[in-house]
């Protein structure tokens, strides 16, 4: 990977493209694996090329840092200003701020807990954050589902590692249904001087995992030699792709022509500001009558000079006129085209509408980022229900059965944004009574397990009745009590 990208590295990316075979789940074997790997080898470079430029960019290894200046080479400000990094760290912050959860989708689906609870011992919110991370800033991402080599001693039966995309692959059938055929996984293999020589390979496809080790410097197509098959009992492919969208297109990557525009605009006017500070002086039919030159005028801050018998006498500044509004003017426009492409909210002040939380968000431009997280929400639960479906056969391997179709997926955002709209929203459909409590829940969106909630406000309402009863009947006899005459036993 280079350590700086070059001003044409951003100008043709259109997405990471999928890697497809012709070949068939049966023609699949130790054999035949080395002849797939080296038919996608170009694409999967091109990828791997694609992903190292989205994340230098991403960590401000950006092409302004190697412009240079024809002119005026001593002044040359190189200034980054990296909105690649706030993009993602907004959409992915908004989109995975909550953990994604799962949820029984009736009463009878048994070991949810115990599915919630392997989750969080892997530390499955953690891992999405990598995932969402990954695919926003690289197009896609992948996630390995393996069983525990560790589960006599730890509490999951079963692995979430996220992969590197840049050394991670699926590679589907071109068939209309487009099934993952082929997965793999390889990693840097040194030798006894610490230098990479080639690598290691893990491969997948849906009953067995292949071992490989190959020699050269493309990861695919290099000479290849099978070391190792074993069964992984998991009935398809075991790794997992999160694909941004449909493209594969990063967050920020539909506006790098922007970016490297914004930089060079706030570079180009710090290089005008310097360039006015020490502007050259110009002496027009008239020279320095001054003891010590330029030195001494640089010391005292004055001048006196002699005319050449000219009446032309000038002394002036020679220096770049570019007008800071202008340049402003520019710059606002720049990132607002940032802003409206990428569906950020703007930190820009907006007059007109008022201050209640639906009107912030709509004002402010929450409601973009909104459609962003909603885009990214159907590919990501795509994956997550495989990922599901690999768990399931996992746990019941170890003695706790789950159904996968019975499990629902759930995203949750915005608990709280314009809480007082959604309370005066629950009251008015209770009273309406059609319905359902938890259904009630579940469209407010105010949690990931309405039945839990609606199950809990049933148990409170019912207690808090009982209470009350109680204390009415209590009230009640001592009422009774307190209006007997006096003496009436006798």
């Amino acid at each position: 990977m280079p350590t700086v990208l070059s001003e044409t590295d951003t100008l043709y990316l259109s997405g990471r493209k999928p890697l497809l075979s012709s070949t068939t789940k049966e023609k699949i074997n130790k054999n035949t694996i080395p002849d797939i790997l080296r038919s996608v080898s170009e694409k999967h470079e091109t990828n791997v090329a694609e992903i190292n430029i989205l994340l230098m960019e991403y960590l401000g290894l950006q092409s302004i840092l190697e412009r240079t200046r024809e002119f005026s080479t001593n002044v040359n400000n190189l200034i980054v200003v990296n909105r690649a990094q706030e993009i993602i760290r907004k959409s992915v912050s908004y989109f995975l701020g909550e953990p994604i959860s799962y949820t029984a989708k009736n009463d009878n689906v048994e070991n949810m807990d115990i599915l919630n609870m392997y989750m969080n011992e892997e530390s499955k919110s953690a891992k999405d954050f990598e995932v969402g991370n990954w695919s926003a800033i690289a197009g896609t991402a992948y996630r390995l589902v393996v069983t525990n080599p560790d589960a006599d001693v730890e509490i999951s039966p079963f692995k979430i590692p996220t992969c590197d995309p840049r050394k991670t692959y699926v590679i589907y059938s071109s068939e209309v249904l487009g099934r993952p055929l082929l997965a793999g996984i390889y990693s840097d293999r040194y030798d006894s001087l610490g230098n990479v020589e080639g690598y290691d390979h893990w491969i997948y496809d849906g009953t067995n995992e292949y071992t490989f080790t190959s020699l050269g410097t493309a990861a695919l197509a290099g000479v290849m030699t099978f070391t190792g098959e074993r069964p992984h009992l998991l009935g398809e492919v075991p790794i997992v792709e999160y694909a941004n969208n449909q493209f594969r297109i990063g967050d920020f990557e539909p506006v790098l022509g922007l970016l490297d525009a914004l930089n060079k605009s706030i570079s180009d006017r710090l290089n005008a500001i310097e360039q006015t500070v020490g502007a050259i002086l110009v002496f027009v039919d008239c020279e320095i009558d001054e003891t010590g030159g330029m030195a001494g005028v640089k010391q005292r801050g004055t001048i006196q000079v002699k005319s050449n018998g000219n009446n032309n006498v000038d002394i002036k500044y020679v220096s770049p006129e570019l007008s800071q509004e202008d340049a402003q003017i520019t710059e606002s426009a720049i990132n607002e085209y940032i802003d409206l492409v990428t569906g950020i909210p703007s930190r820009k002040e907006k007059s007109g509408g008022g201050d209640t939380g639906e009107a912030v968000f709509m004002r402010d431009g929450f409601q973009d980022l909104e459609l962003v997280a909603r885009a990214k929400e159907r590919p990501f639960k795509e994956a997550e229900r495989k990922v599901i479906r690999l768990v399931a056969r996992i746990m019941s391997t170890f003695g706790s059965a789950i159904l996968p179709q019975e499990i629902e997926v759930s995203c949750v955002r915005n608990r709280v944004t314009n809480i007082s709209s959604k309370a005066q929203a629950a009251i008015n459909l209770t009273k309406s009574g059609i319905l359902d409590p938890e259904d009630t829940i579940k469209l407010l969106g105010i949690t990931d397990q309405p039945k839990e909630m609606a199950d809990r406000g049933k148990a409170y309402r019912e207690a808090d009745m009982a209470r009350r009863a109680k204390e009415k009947e209590q009230s009640d006899s001592a009422n009774e009590n307190s209006n007997e005459p006096l003496g009436a036993d006798e």
